[in-house]
């Protein structure tokens, strides 16, 4: 995003706009649209299309600008630019709207056949135009880039459009423009720009699912007519918000003059939840089942009906899938645990295969839209501030987008520093009661799984990686091996208490790391008390929203980024299956392929599945065809390193010949005959 948007883009008695789109829709619809606010007043246009000046200030100051003489007189008045006339300087971007150098931008909308635009609407907690609607999408044009790859490429940052679709945006002309104002953050500014137009036709209509936006720029976006957006600059309501994409407020930020109800009980705390509404609910550790279960007491008592529930894994009995709620509540898991195998098999809960980087996007896109969101937090402290403790993860995403907030307040959860923190004015009902948290005691590793440790460690754990592990006998068997390693960090979905040796011993410093260094980034964790008094208030630790720990391209950036991941079953051309057995699904996708593809796209990167040869009955698990009815979680060209207790595979770059090789070679010797005798019949020869 850049200054001098939309609002910057309109001047007093010129209605360019108008002329812009005429050129290319051959209607007088988009014209309408834009060309009547040409003649408002300065603050009037600017509360009409904010003017996206928050980088003002640069982001980065090194950014260089190139630099042009000023317009002609016939320019400044409103013609189109013919030629611009380059001074061959460049300037630092901080500079140039310091001093009002003129540089160049790029301004895209995106209309429909229906006459429909799509408009994105500021956060309200942006420094400059807060809550103002803006244009579809814009960006400065950098020294030595050219007008069109910069469209193309601030619509995949701005709104995820992928190349192919960007690559179809059209140029209109260009237009000088200047915009003036004052920010608290950075000061007087002046803006002065020749900006290029370009419009995006996206066809019939907009698919809103297939827009992506930063959150933390955007607050919401939304189509409007241009009868109804002329209407509504008409009448000067162009502020509220009247069915965007995410909550606007952000749930660290305070909400002035708003406080939460304090009620005495769970049951007071949940009695606002609706028949129809989704309900959000926060897992692993962070459960909130004091909650829950007068969740589930109120429904019954209440006579609601089709209450939708949705979660990662969750601790507890979960009582709102027992028989007798089935009308009341429709659960939907994005994880499944214990508690929930019998009955997603049983049908009285559903399961949703997703990589858990992308499970923010279902509430913040409105996929699925949050009405109320329940989280057990640790209390505000002196500011206000609350914790999401545990559990991160999805949450963040989940309390930013819902319309009601009823939280936990519970002395024993321990408050961690990152993306959780939630101000005590965010929450709309709260309770507190001291009760302890989950624990969980890391389990010792059977023979075979301290072979698959000790072989990872030895040899595919370089001094200065970034570690991702998951929880389990493995992860554990080896961080327990990696005491001589040095410069260690950790980038991972999750941990446990295994890796509280590492960092006391000074094996874990997180120095090498390109992206938070020095610190160890999750989003939730899982173990018992010493790693919860670990956690506490330590900034150390950061407890981040997983669409950022979990994002491939972030994974990607990380020095020798070391993935290790568990599975299910393996079949010999490396398909893998990790969230079923069979037809019963047993966990789910995860953060799997999130960090298996994040480190490949490493230079250094070593994406790593393991597991035992067979499983504790003997039965084999690397298997000539993957069972009937079960899953593919990742594909067999992203599978680089297979382990077991017999060796290591490395698939990368193996025809299906060579990986069947390579993994009967690490399969249990008494599965071996079988599984070459499968290959050739397969393939052929061996």
């Amino acid at each position: 995003m850049r200054a001098g948007r939309a609002a910057g883009s309109i001047r007093r008695g010129t209605s360019f706009f108008g002329v812009v789109l005429t050129m290319l829709v051959g209607t007088a619809i988009l014209p309408r649209v834009l060309g009547f606010v040409a003649g408002l007043p300065r603050h009037q246009v600017s509360r009409v299309l904010a003017a996206n000046i928050a980088s003002a200030g640069p982001r980065d100051p090194k950014e260089l600008f190139e630099l042009f003489e000023p317009p002609t007189a016939a320019e400044i008045a409103g013609a189109k630019v013919e030629r611009l006339r380059p001074l061959g300087r460049r300037k630092a971007r901080s500079l140039v709207h310091a001093e009002g150098d003129w540089h160049r931008a790029v301004h895209i909308w995106l209309t429909d056949d229906h006459g429909r635009l799509l408009l994105q609407r500021r956060s309200k907690f942006k420094d400059t135009f807060p809550g103002r609607w803006d244009v579809s999408c814009g960006g400065h044009i950098e020294a030595g880039d050219i007008s069109f790859s910069t469209a193309v490429r601030e619509l995949e940052e701005e709104l995820g459009l992928e190349e192919p679709v960007a690559s179809q945006v059209e140029k209109l002309y260009t237009l000088a423009c200047t915009n003036r104002g004052v920010t608290e953050r950075h000061g007087a500014f002046i803006c002065r720009e020749f900006q290029d137009f370009f419009l995006l036709r996206v066809g019939k209509e907009h698919d809103m699912t297939t827009y992506r936006y930063p959150p933390g720029e955007v607050s919401e976006i939304k189509l409007m007519h241009y009868k109804d957006w002329e209407a509504r600059v008409a009448a000067n309501d162009v502020e509220e918000s009247d069915g965007g994409l995410v909550r606007e407020d952000e749930p660290h930020l305070q909400r002035v003059g708003k406080e939460p109800v304090f009620v005495e009980s769970a049951l007071e705390a949940v009695s606002d939840i609706r028949s129809g509404q989704r309900v959000v609910i926060q897992g692993a550790i962070a459960t909130p089942t004091l909650l829950i279960d007068a969740m589930t007491e109120y429904g019954k008592s209440a006579g609601l009906k089709g209450v939708k529930v949705c979660h990662l894994h969750t601790e507890g009995t979960a009582p709102y899938v027992e028989e007798e709620c089935l009308d009341i509540f429709q659960t939907t898991c994005f994880f499944v645990g214990p508690n929930m195998r019998k009955p997603v098999a049983e049908g009285r809960a559903e399961y949703v295969p997703i990589n858990l980087s992308e499970i923010p996007n279902l509430f913040r896109r409105r996929v699925l839209p949050v009405d109320v969101a329940l989280v057990q937090v640790s209390p505000p402290d002196k500011h206000g501030y609350c914790s999401l403790g545990t559990s991160v993860d999805i949450m963040r995403a989940g309390v930013q987008c819902a319309k009601h907030v009823v939280g936990h307040l519970n002395e024993r959860m321990p408050r961690t520093l990152g993306d959780g923190l939630i101000h005590i004015s965010q929450f709309d009902r709260v309770f507190r009661k001291d009760v302890d948290i989950p624990e969980h005691a890391a389990l010792s590793p059977t023979p075979a799984e301290s072979a698959i440790g000790k072989l990872i460690a030895e040899n595919l754990v370089s001094n200065g990686a970034t570690l991702q592990m998951g929880i389990g006998s493995i992860p554990n068997a080896v961080l327990a091996r990696l005491s001589s390693h040095r410069d260690l960090g950790v980038h991972t979905e999750m941990f446990s208490d295994g890796i509280l040796p590492l960092v006391e011993s000074g094996v874990i410093t997180n120095a090498k790391k390109k992206e938070n260094q020095g610190r160890i980034v999750t989003s939730f964790c899982s173990g018992t008390r010493r790693l919860y008094d670990f956690i506490d208030d330590n900034p150390l630790v950061r407890f981040l929203d997983v669409s950022y720990v979990n994002n491939s391209h972030i994974i990607s950036k990380q020095p020798k980024m070391t993935a290790i991941n568990a599975c299910v079953e393996i079949d010999i051309t490396g398909q893998v299956v990790s969230d079923s057995i069979g037809p019963k699904i047993y966990s789910g996708v995860g953060g799997q392929v999130d960090f298996l593809k994040g480190a490949s796209l490493n230079p250094e990167g070593k994406p790593i599945l393991a597991l035992p040869s067979q499983t504790n009955k003997g039965i084999p698990r690397i298997v000539p065809t993957i069972k009937a009815g079960a899953g593919v979680v990742t594909g067999r060209a992203l599978v680089h390193h297979v382990v077991t207790e017999h060796g290591i595979a490395c698939l990368f770059g193996k025809s299906l010949q060579e990986r069947a090789r390579a993994l009967i070679s690490i399969a249990h010797p008494a599965d071996r005959e079988e599984l070459e005798r499968a290959a050739f019949a397969r393939f052929r020869r061996m």
